[in-house]
């Protein structure tokens, strides 16, 4: 795996999938989820680490956003009054949340002001532009925030 333009060996991509389907994992849990040795675990971390697709955030091994689109940390939707029941883990899933209304004005609002919204998707979706768009709704009523939102938003999701 040194040389640039190798494919991603099979293990490693079996505990990057692992990590994506079950969120950030200890070692240990990961290597008994995979029937590895926790040190061959520890070994293929060090090495996705160094090569960027994975993370160590405390105890855990966290997988590391690999699209413009793709979050590395979840978002949790908050409000005016508190947390919203919705997790958001891509730009897509995002866009779809605003298209059918699952978040209202009041709350994507809120995630704008507070700019809680452009630091996750400048930090875990890793997109300065599009967080930079977003910081420019500062200020707008809730509702034009929303519908320029879902404007924003409109070019991830797919066509119907």
């Amino acid at each position: 795996m040194q040389g640039s333009g190798q494919q991603l060996p099979e293990s490693y991509r079996r505990l990057l999938e692992e990590l994506r389907a079950r969120g950030p994992m200890e070692v240990k849990a990961l290597a008994e989820a995979l029937g590895l040795r926790p040190s061959t675990v520890r070994r293929y971390v060090l090495e996705l680490e160094r090569i960027g697709l994975v993370a160590r955030r405390g105890g855990l091994i966290v997988p590391v956003a690999t699209s413009r689109n793709e979050a590395s940390e979840p978002l949790y939707a908050l409000g005016p009054r508190g947390p919203v029941l919705l997790r958001v883990r891509s730009v897509t899933q995002l866009a779809a949340v605003l298209h059918y209304g699952l978040l209202g004005a009041e709350e994507a609002a809120y995630m704008v002001s507070t700019g809680i919204l452009a630091a996750w998707v400048r930090c875990s979706v890793g997109d300065r532009e599009l967080a930079e768009s977003i910081e420019k709704l500062r200020g707008m009523p809730p509702g034009e925030l929303l519908e320029a939102l879902r404007r924003l938003l409109s070019p991830y999701l797919s066509p119907p």
